[in-house]
């Protein structure tokens, strides 16, 4: 997992780049292996995928007004993207089956309509859990009507963020960003940081905070999707 950072990237295909506040990104590769037990003939080996849920609250204070504006999850999980994440799932196959994932979570330091900020934060941190799924049925034979597909949980990926950018940049460095939008704006970052923990097994369904009890919520809990672009007035 990287460092936050500050970078130009452009909305959509063709726009005008603009700065944004990013955590740095992580990536990740699981594999698992499947192997028949004693006597066994699978026919089908399930098939591998993630589900993300995440925190947020993010704050930035517009330039030309220095009003505050805010967008979070209110201290509650959400559901990030879908489920499974990004709609993506890997067929099992006997031996080693593999899925890979990328992330790289972010908030705009200057918008097209509103103008530049000068200040944005991630407070006080993004959290992700990634969990990576093992979905089956319980013969090892194809879903149907009559033959289900349960859920296995078999590790679990914690990581946050959390990260200030500031226009102008905080001393003693130079802008890490600068604005070709709203020359002469610049970004700079301050109080940086970011983790990330990794659950196998058991473990994975288990509150880190309170060993024993079940991590809440639940894999299959209906949550609100995660919209970190619905801003109110603030602040957060």
């Amino acid at each position: 997992m990287g460092s936050p950072n500050l970078a130009l990237l452009s909305v959509g295909l063709a726009s005008q780049p603009f700065c944004k506040l990013l955590s740095g990104g992580i990536t990740f590769r699981a594999t698992v292996d499947l192997e028949p037990v004693a006597g066994a003939q699978p026919t089908w080996w399930g098939e591998l995928m993630l589900v993300q849920h995440v925190q947020f609250a993010h704050q930035h204070t517009l330039a030309k007004t220095g009003m505050r504006e805010c967008a979070t999850s209110g201290g509650l999980w959400n559901l990030d993207g879908q489920d499974p994440y990004q709609n993506k799932r890997v067929r099992g196959v006997q031996g080693a089956t593999s899925i890979s994932h990328a992330d790289d979570p972010g908030t705009w330091a200057e918008d097209a309509a509103k103008g530049p900020f000068e200040e944005v934060d991630v407070m006080p941190l993004d959290q992700f859990r990634t969990y990576l799924i093992w979905e089956t049925t319980d013969d090892s034979r194809p879903p149907s009507g009559a033959n289900i597909v349960h859920r296995h949980v078999l590790a679990r990926v914690d990581w946050d963020w959390k990260a200030v950018a500031l226009d102008p940049p905080p001393p003693p460095g130079p802008s890490q960003c600068s604005s070709n939008a709203f020359k002469p704006n610049g970004w700079g970052p301050q109080d940086i940081a970011s983790e990330v923990r990794v659950f196998l097994g058991k473990a994975a369904e288990t509150d880190p905070q309170h060993p024993g009890r079940p991590i809440m919520p639940l894999v299959g809990a209906r949550l609100p999707p995660a919209n970190p672009e619905a801003w109110r007035p603030g602040p957060c």
